[in-house]
Formats: C-alpha cells, sequence, structure tokens
C-alpha cells in the first residue's frame, strides 16, 4: 500500500513542525532505521520548514506511524495524534501531485517544493530505501 502521512503549515504549530523536521545530515540513517523498523518495502521523508511527510510502501498503520515519530523525536504521542493527515494508494499520488505543483503550499505555487521533493526521493535511493 502506497502511503502519504504527514503534518503541514495548516495541521500542525510552527514549534511542533519544528519538533518534527528532519537535519538533511541525518536523513540516510533516519530512512535505513525507518524502513528497518517500520518493516516498509520503500520510504521517503520530504521535511522542509511548513511540511513533514512520509511517503512509503508498505502495510503500516497510521497509529504506528504515529508511535516511531514520536519514538525518535522525544515527545508525547498525545502531542501528535490529531495534527497528522493520511493518504492511501492513488490519494496518495494526487497528494504528492499537489504537493510537488505547490498547490498545497502556505504560498500558493511556491516554486521550491518540487525540488524539495525531488532531492527527498534522491537522498532516499542513496540509502538504499
Amino acid at each position: 500500500m502506497l502511503t502519504a502521512f504527514g503534518i503541514n503549515h495548516r495541521t500542525a504549530s510552527v514549534d511542533l513542525r519544528g519538533k518534527l523536521s528532519f537535519s538533511p545530515a541525518l536523513m540516510e540513517k533516519v530512512l535505513q532505521d525507518a524502513q528497518s523498523i517500520l518493516h516498509v518495502r520503500e520510504i521517503t521523508i520530504l521535511s522542509t520548514c511548513n511540511r513533514t511527510e512520509i511517503y512509503l510502501y508498505g502495510d503500516v498503520s497510521d497509529h504506528h506511524l504515529i508511535s516511531w515519530l514520536a519514538m525518535i523525536k522525544g515527545t508525547e504521542i498525545n502531542n501528535l495524534s490529531n495534527c497528522f493527515y493520511s493518504f492511501k494508494d492513488e490519494d496518495a499520488i494526487k497528494h504528492m501531485i499537489e504537493v510537488a505543483s505547490g498547490m498545497d503550499s502556505l504560498i500558493l505555487g511556491e516554486p521550491q517544493i518540487f525540488g524539495q521533493i525531488k532531492s527527498a526521493f534522491l537522498v532516499a535511493k542513496e540509502a538504499g530505501t
């Protein structure tokens, strides 16, 4: 199952988005650990100032994703449950297209997001995830 799971400027505060962001320097390790812990075939993480999204192929519940994020980010699971959105299969693809085109950005049509998505997928490829 293809899943797009995350938070953005509409669902979470700046503070929470900051707590759940990922450093580019640590991304390969995070991806490899996530693939192993979550038992997914493929995973990438898009982490920008306005969103953190996990795109994955595998069978993982939203609750399991929230638990994993709470664990690695050292926060309470109760702080996270109501902030996330999740799209499956075709809806996940539609969501990714909306994000990549800038239609789901804080500034409509924001041009940097496509490059950020491309970079996220290249990091995942390099990490083997």
